[in-house]
């Protein structure tokens, strides 16, 4: 009797891992492999074109992001602080629909900032891609949050949220 119930508990065991396994796997492939649910054609405006507005759009990340961006039809604004990188970044898209802003998110003031909004308000903006990337911390750079400084927290909020502003 005890041995039908200790292979029952293990076949439950068994079974409860198996599934963890499947759902680990159907995650990958989901996250992998399936289509978005809504294509970006859904942020086109009817009123002529349409962009995306990405920062740090110099490089990386989010220079690949506007490639794929820009295969979809839209216009881009390559925010970024270095002006050589991003007149370089806009020449290789090879479209007419991009502009760049040279903007440094960390250290910009309200004027700046406001004078950047101004000169793309003409613009239909449709989607924002905030990839404006990090704030130099102290060493070691990842640590418990309760280490940080009040001063590190603020600078790297600030500049994500100032960023998101143009």
């Amino acid at each position: 009797m005890a041995s039908g119930t200790l292979v029952t508990c293990l076949a439950g065991v068994g079974a409860a891992a198996v599934l963890r396994v499947l759902y680990w796997a159907s995650q990958f492939v989901l996250y992998h492999f399936w289509r978005p649910s809504k294509s970006l054609t859904a942020y086109k405006r009817a009123s002529g074109d349409s962009y995306a507005l990405i920062t740090g759009a110099s490089a990386g990340i989010g220079l690949a992001i506007a490639r794929a961006i820009v295969r979809q039809g839209f216009g881009v604004v390559l925010l970024g602080h270095l002006p050589d990188e991003l007149a370089s970044a806009a020449k290789s898209l090879n479209s007419p629909l991009v502009r760049t802003l040279v903007v440094n998110a960390r250290t910009a003031t309200p004027e700046e900032l406001s004078a950047a909004v101004e000169s793309i308000s003409d613009l239909n903006i449709s989607i924002l891609v905030n990839n404006v990337g990090g704030f130099p911390m102290a060493d070691p750079p990842i640590r418990p949050l309760s280490t940080l400084s009040t001063a590190e927290l603020d600078g790297f909020v600030d500049m994500n949220a100032r960023s998101w502003h143009v």
